[in-house]
């Protein structure tokens, strides 16, 4: 298993493009997230993505950061399925692990609709 904690690499989750400023979903997705996940999936393991400990993110960072996989990046959703976990352990962060998994799904309905 392969641990990626974003408050470690993300003080304050930006906007969504590398435009909007520091820290974008953009820039998380192209610098931070696949570099680990083509590591997971290269050696059948799971990146568990760790939402917590940040102030918040915007759903433009979210969407961005993990419908992008699918949109711009091409991944398989079935295989993101198998090698990457969106989790959190608090409270605060639930609706922002709901949401991360929403946003995958929607991105993946999007794709097969050929939209």
């Amino acid at each position: 298993m392969i641990k990626l904690k974003i408050a470690e690499h993300v003080p304050y989750p930006g906007g969504r493009y590398i435009n909007d400023g520091p820290y974008s979903g953009e820039w998380f997705r192209n610098s931070i997230l696949r570099p680990l996940l083509d590591q997971a999936i290269s050696n059948n393991d799971t990146l568990v993505v760790d939402l917590d400990d940040v102030p918040g993110y915007g759903i433009s960072f979210l969407e961005e950061g993990f419908g992008g996989l699918i949109r711009y990046d091409n991944y398989d959703y079935q295989k993101l399925l198998k090698h990457l976990k969106v989790v959190s352990s608090s409270h605060k962060y639930e609706s922002y692990e709901r949401i991360s998994n929403n946003v995958l799904s929607n991105a993946e309905k999007i794709k097969q609709a050929g939209l």
